[in-house]
C-alpha cells in the first residue's frame, strides 16, 4: 500500500471560513496544496534545469506534469495535478483523510474502484447531520443531496413530541462537499458521510466504480429491546468536469442505511449529490439512491434521493437552480460583477442579479 503526501504547500486562493466552492487544487483549509506521485510511479519526462528566459528572469521548467498509475491497495489525499491518472482494472484505491479528493490531469481513466464511501462527516456531524441521543431513541439519517430519513424516540420527548427525529437536512454541495453523518442512537454511532472526488480533465473514461456511499450505522444486537441504532451517512459528491465523458461503468454516492435488525427504528441517509459539465453516456450508471431505514414499512419519513446537477458554466449551480434564480446557464458570472453565480447565490446569499 502507498500512501501519497503533501509536498508543496501554496497561496490560499478561499478564506477557510467562507464556506466557498473548492477552486484549482485548494482544499478546504483554504490552502491550496500540490501532491506528487511517489518516484516509482511517476515519469517527469521533461527538462528539469533553470536558466534565463528572454527577459533575462531565471526560470525552472519542469516539464509536463507526471502521470499517476495506481496500484491495487493504494491511498490518496488531496489533490493532484498529473498528466495521465488511471486506476487499472482490478485495482482499488481508497480516498483517505476525510477530504475531498481533487484531480486536475489531461486524462482521467477509472477502470477499477475509485471509492471514498464513508470518507465524510462522523456520525452527528456536518451540516446536514442527522440527529438523536438518549435513552431508547434510534438515530435519524444524514442529508446531503436529499435529506436524511426520520429517527424514532419511543416517549415523543423531543421536536414538538413528535414520536420521531426528523432526518438531517439537505445540504448544496457548494456549501459543504462532503456527506453528513448519521445521528447516534441509543447503542450505536451514526454512520459516516460519504466522502467528495473532484475530477477535471480533457477526457474521463469511467468503465469502473467511482464511489463515495455513505456508510452504514451502527447499533449492538446484544441488547434484547432493539437499542435503537445509529441513523445512516449521507451519499457524498462525485464532480466529473470534462466534455469528453465516456465509459460503461458506474458512479454511486448512494446513502448509507441503518443496521438491518427491523426493531431499531433509525433513518437512512439521503443520497448524495453527482455534477457533470455535460449529460453522461449512456452507458454509465448513475446511483443517487436513498439509504433504506430499518423499518421501510413504517410512516416514518424515509430519506430522500440525491441529485445529479448538469452544470455546463462550472459555476456549481446546476442548469434547473439556474434557470429557476433567472440565471444563464451559459454563463458562470451573469451580472458581470467578478464573482461567479454559485459563490453569490449559496455562499454569500446575495441577489445575483
Amino acid at each position: 500500500m502507498r500512501a501519497y503526501v503533501p509536498l508543496l504547500m501554496l497561496c490560499a486562493c478561499f478564506p477557510a471560513a467562507s464556506g466557498g466552492p473548492t477552486s484549482g487544487l485548494t482544499d478546504d483549509t483554504g490552502l491550496t496544496t500540490v501532491l506528487s506521485p511517489t518516484a516509482d510511479t511517476a515519469e517527469s519526462g521533461g527538462d528539469t534545469g533553470t536558466g534565463p528566459d528572454d527577459t533575462g528572469t531565471s526560470t525552472t521548467d519542469t516539464g509536463p506534469p507526471p502521470d499517476l498509475l495506481l496500484a491495487d491497495g493504494d491511498e490518496l489525499s488531496g489533490s493532484y495535478h498529473v498528466g495521465r491518472f488511471e486506476v487499472p482494472v482490478g485495482v482499488t484505491v481508497t480516498v483517505t483523510g476525510n477530504t475531498p479528493l481533487v484531480v486536475e490531469a489531461e486524462g482521467v481513466y477509472i477502470h477499477g474502484t475509485l471509492l471514498a464511501d464513508g470518507q465524510g462527516h462522523d456520525g452527528g456531524r456536518g451540516l446536514g447531520a442527522g440527529r438523536g441521543h438518549g435513552y431508547e431513541t434510534a438515530g435519524s439519517g444524514g442529508g446531503f443531496g436529499g435529506a436524511g430519513g426520520a429517527g424514532n424516540d419511543v416517549y415523543g420527548a423531543f421536536y414538538g413530541n413528535d414520536p420521531w427525529f426528523d432526518g438531517g437536512a439537505s445540504v448544496h454541495h457548494l456549501c459543504d462537499p462532503l456527506g453528513s453523518g448519521g445521528g447516534e442512537g441509543d447503542h450505536g454511532r451514526g454512520g459516516y458521510g460519504g466522502g467528495a472526488i473532484r475530477l477535471t480533465a480533457d477526457e474521463i473514461v469511467i468503465d469502473g466504480l467511482v464511489s463515495a456511499r455513505g456508510g452504514l450505522g451502527l447499533c449492538d444486537a446484544s441488547f434484547s429491546n432493539g437499542s435503537y441504532g445509529g441513523g445512516g451517512g449521507a451519499g457524498g459528491l462525485v464532480e466529473l468536469r470534462t466534455a469528453a465523458l465516456t465509459g460503461s461503468g458506474a458512479v454511486d454516492v448512494s446513502g448509507g442505511s441503518p443496521c438491518d435488525d427491523s426493531v431499531r427504528h433509525a433513518g437512512g441517509g439521503g443520497g448524495g449529490w453527482v455534477v457533470l459539465q455535460s449529460p453522461g453516456p449512456a452507458g454509465l450508471t448513475i446511483d443517487v439512491a436513498a439509504g433504506a431505514g430499518s423499518d421501510p414499512s413504517s410512516e416514518w419519513e424515509p430519506a430522500q434521493v440525491g441529485r445529479v446537477s448538469i452544470d455546463g458554466d462550472g459555476d456549481g449551480l446546476g442548469e434547473d437552480e439556474e434557470l429557476a434564480l433567472g440565471l444563464d446557464p451559459e454563463n458562470p458570472d451573469t451580472d458581470g460583477d467578478g464573482i461567479d453565480d454559485g459563490t453569490q447565490a449559496i455562499v454569500v446569499c446575495t441577489n445575483p442579479i
